[in-house]
């Protein structure tokens, strides 16, 4: 079917269908575990998920805005497919990205219409709390100010937060 195709592509698909609302999961899959059954379940070789992912992305929006899409990579191949089903907001609905690494965060500065400042993942598959400081945010904040560009003023940003403490102070 073509929602598995779309599958293939990104290693997401459809997440929620309502009304005339449609969600998709853009998200590369952070964690170990879930890495490797992204590419066990797709036959995603190690280092092209994103590449993939950005692929991917490309692809849907193209397919929310133009009538006719023909694409080719090596993992896929369309022919002008034509998508009956366009979202109500135009271009598109927002897309949001999130992530914890240069690469990612660099890639939702230049395409993403919301940046999410996640935790980055460690290679054993946990998390990495040093990477919500301060200092850490700031870094990141940098990385999407030079990758954005011009586009920096249109941009919405998300943060994770992991815990939050209510004090009296």
């Amino acid at each position: 079917s073509f929602g598995r195709r779309l599958q293939n592509v990104q290693g997401s698909g459809v997440n929620h269908t309502f009304g005339d609302v449609y969600g998709f999961n853009f998200q590369p899959l952070a964690r170990q575990r879930a890495r490797n059954q992204n590419r066990a379940s797709f036959g995603v070789p190690k280092g092209q998920r994103v590449r993939r992912f950005e692929d991917g992305l490309s692809l849907v929006k193209r397919l929310w805005t133009e009538d006719s899409v023909s694409f080719e990579s090596d993992y896929c191949r369309l022919d002008k497919v034509r998508l009956n089903i366009r979202p109500v907001q135009q271009p598109h609905p927002p897309i949001l990205i999130g992530g914890g690494s240069r690469r990612i965060l660099s890639l939702a500065a230049r395409q993403a219409d919301i940046v999410s400042f996640n935790m980055r993942s460690t290679p054993q598959g946990g998390m990495d709390p040093t990477s919500v400081t301060l200092q850490a945010t700031q870094e990141k904040g940098e990385w999407v100010c030079q990758a954005a560009g011009e586009r920096l003023p249109d941009l919405e940003f998300s943060i994770l937060v992991p815990s939050a403490s209510i004090t009296s102070d």
